[in-house]
């Protein structure tokens, strides 16, 4: 099985090549059919599964990649990042959070800072 910390970082790093291709295929990869994604600072979702989350991906793509200023596993099944975007990586832009099951995720939570 995958630790969390490292499905996170595969995250993050499929969420920047996405941003740069357009191709968001690595990071479906990485979620379970039934993945939710919630976003909480911010009026965008929730999406309720990988279909949504890769459609949201498309229709509304990010702005920059994430610059990861750390990770840490907050259990067995959960890791947490505090990122910044790439344009701005001095100025911390929010928190991430994954969560775990059977080595893909099953969920993804996103903290805006304002």
């Amino acid at each position: 099985m995958c630790p969390p910390q490292e499905l996170l970082a595969a995250y993050v790093k499929a969420h920047n090549a996405g941003f740069r291709s357009g191709d968001f295929k690595a990071l479906g990869e990485l979620l379970l059919p039934t993945a939710s994604m919630r976003f909480h600072g911010i009026e965008i979702g929730p999406f309720e599964n990988a279909e949504a989350i890769l459609q949201a991906f498309r229709e509304q793509p990010p702005d920059d990649e994430l610059a990861v200023q750390s990770i840490r596993a907050i259990s067995d099944k959960a890791a947490e990042a505090t990122y910044a975007w790439a344009s701005a990586p001095g100025k911390l832009a929010g928190r991430l959070r994954v969560v775990a099951h059977r080595g893909l995720i099953s969920a993804i939570r996103i903290e805006v800072f304002s």
